[in-house]
C-alpha cells in the first residue's frame, strides 16, 4: 500500500468513526438524560414518586417545584399524599435518539423531536412539534391554530397528548362519578361501575363531579410547588372497558363551550349515533367493525380541539369536527357523563383525561404566538413542552422557532426507565 492509498484509507476510517459516533454512540450507547420538567409527565427529569396514602394511586412530582409546606397533594383524590421530603427520588428518564427517521421523511405535527437548544447549542432539547415550516401559529384558549384554522389530533395523537385527570381504579372517599338523578341503578364497587337501567324509563346518567363543584382546570400534580393562574379546560377524554350483560344503549355526553354532544351506542342494533343539541348529525353502522373476542369493548370518547371522537377497540367510529370552531369565545369547563338505557353492563378501568392546555407562558415573560400570530420561515418549526406552565420553548426563546439544521432526531425509547 502506497502512502496515498494509506492516507485515503485513514480519512475514510475517520469519517466512518465520526458518523458512527453521531448516529450510534450518542444516540444508542450513551443515554441522553432528560434534565428538566418541560415534557412531564411523559418525559421526566429528576423526580420523586410515592403511593397516595388516601387512594393508593402513585403520585409523581418533579424536584424543580417542591411544595412549600412539604406536603404532596394527590391529583386523583386531591388529598395529602405524604411528605415531599420523605418520597423516594427517581432518576431522570434516559433516551435513545433515533437519528435516521427524519432522513427519510419530514417532521409531523404533534410528534416529539430532539434538537439543539436555541439558547445553548451544546444542550439538547426535547419538545413537541406544533408548527411546521411556513405556517402561521397562534395559541388561543389552550388550542393551536394554524393559518387561521384549528389544528386537530387523530386518535394516536390524542393518546400521546392526553394527561390524567381521574382514575377510578383508585377509589376516593367521595367518588367523582355520581348518579345524576335519584333512584339511579348505577353502583360502584372497587373501582367498577355497574348499571341495570330498566326497559322503560329515562337515560340513567352517571356524571363526573369534583368535590364542592369546582371547574376542571389545567392543574398538573407534577408541578407541586408551582404557583400560577389556572385555566378552565374543555377538552376531555373518557376511556373504559364495557362489558354487556343485557343489551341496550350506552350513552356518552359532553357539555362544552355551550354545546351538548351525545353519542349513543346501541349494542343490539350495532349502531352509533351522534347528536348535537338534540339534532342528529351522524349515524354509523357497526356491522363491518372488527372487534376482538376478548371480554369487554375498550371505549375511547373525546372532545379534543372542538371535535368529537369515538373509538371502539382502537377503531375510530367517527371523528366529527365542529363546523365553525370559534377562536374568540373563551372556553368554559366541560362536563362529562355516561348513561345507560335498557342496559345492564359493567364499566371497568374508567378513566378521565384532558388534552394539553397550552398556557400563555411563564410568569413575567413575553409569550410569542399568544397575543398575535407568529410566522414561521420555510426552514423553521414551532415547538412546545407538554408541561406547558413549566416549559421554556418557542413562546419564550429569543429565536422563537427551531431551525431545521438544529434537529437531531426523535426520542426512540427509554434506555433506562426510572427506578
Amino acid at each position: 500500500m502506497n502512502l496515498r492509498s494509506f492516507f485515503h484509507l485513514a480519512v475514510s476510517v475517520t469519517l466512518v468513526l465520526l458518523v458512527g459516533r453521531t448516529f450510534f454512540v450518542l444516540g444508542l450507547f450513551v443515554p441522553i438524560i432528560v434534565s428538566g420538567d418541560s415534557m412531564a409527565p411523559g418525559y421526566r427529569g429528576l423526580h420523586c414518586e410515592s403511593a397516595c396514602t388516601a387512594c393508593g394511586r402513585p403520585v409523581v412530582c418533579g424536584l424543580q417545584h417542591p411544595p412549600e409546606d412539604d406536603l404532596i397533594v394527590c391529583g386523583n383524590c386531591n388529598r395529602p399524599a405524604g411528605k415531599f421530603s420523605a418520597a423516594p427520588s427517581r432518576l431522570a428518564n434516559r433516551l435513545w435518539i433515533d437519528r435516521t427517521t427524519f432522513l427519510f421523511r419530514d417532521l409531523r405535527r404533534w410528534e416529539v423531536m430532539v434538537f439543539r437548544c436555541p439558547e445553548r447549542r451544546t444542550d439538547y432539547c426535547l419538545k413537541r412539534v406544533v408548527g411546521l415550516p411556513g405556517e402561521k401559529i397562534q395559541l388561543v384558549d389552550g388550542d393551536v391554530w394554524i393559518n387561521g384554522q384549528l389544528a386537530y389530533k387523530n386518535l394516536s395523537q390524542q393518546r400521546a397528548c392526553r394527561q390524567s385527570v381521574y382514575d377510578a381504579r383508585f377509589p376516593t372517599a367521595t367518588t367523582r362519578w355520581q348518579a345524576e338523578q335519584t333512584g339511579s341503578t348505577w353502583h360502584q364497587q372497587s373501582g367498577r361501575f355497574t348499571v341495570a337501567a330498566p326497559a322503560k324509563g329515562p337515560i340513567d346518567w352517571l356524571v363526573f363531579r369534583l368535590p364542592d363543584g369546582p371547574p376542571l382546570t389545567d392543574a398538573n400534580p407534577y408541578n407541586q410547588g408551582l404557583t400560577r393562574p389556572l385555566h378552565r379546560v374543555s377538552d376531555l377524554m373518557v376511556t373504559t372497558w364495557l362489558q354487556v350483560t343485557k343489551p341496550g344503549t350506552l350513552w356518552l355526553r359532553f357539555r362544552s363551550r355551550g354545546q351538548t354532544y351525545r353519542a349513543s351506542l346501541d349494542v343490539m342494533r350495532r349502531q352509533v349515533r351522534l347528536k348535537v343539541n338534540e339534532h342528529e348529525v351522524l349515524r354509523r353502522d357497526l356491522s363491518a367493525v372488527q372487534l376482538t373476542s376478548r371480554p369487554g369493548i375498550p371505549i375511547e370518547f373525546s372532545c379534543f380541539d372542538q371535535s368529537i371522537l369515538l373509538a371502539l377497540d382502537g377503531n375510530v367510529i367517527f371523528h366529527w369536527k365542529v363546523p365553525h370552531p370559534n377562536a374568540n369565545r373563551p372556553g368554559s369547563s366541560a362536563t362529562i357523563a355516561i348513561g345507560g338505557q335498557t342496559l345492564t353492563a359493567t364499566l371497568d378501568e374508567l378513566q378521565l383525561w384532558r388534552d394539553i392546555y397550552y398556557s400563555p407562558g411563564l410568569p413575567g415573560t413575553a409569550s410569542r404566538a399568544v397575543a398575535r400570530v407568529a410566522q414561521l420561515a420555510d426552514d423553521e418549526f414551532f415547538v412546545l413542552g407538554d408541561n406547558s406552565p413549566a416549559s421554556r420553548d418557542s413562546r419564550h426563546w429569543a429565536a422563537g422557532a427551531v431551525a431545521r439544521s438544529t434537529v437531531l432526531g426523535r426520542p426512540y425509547r427509554d434506555w433506562h426507565r426510572s427506578r
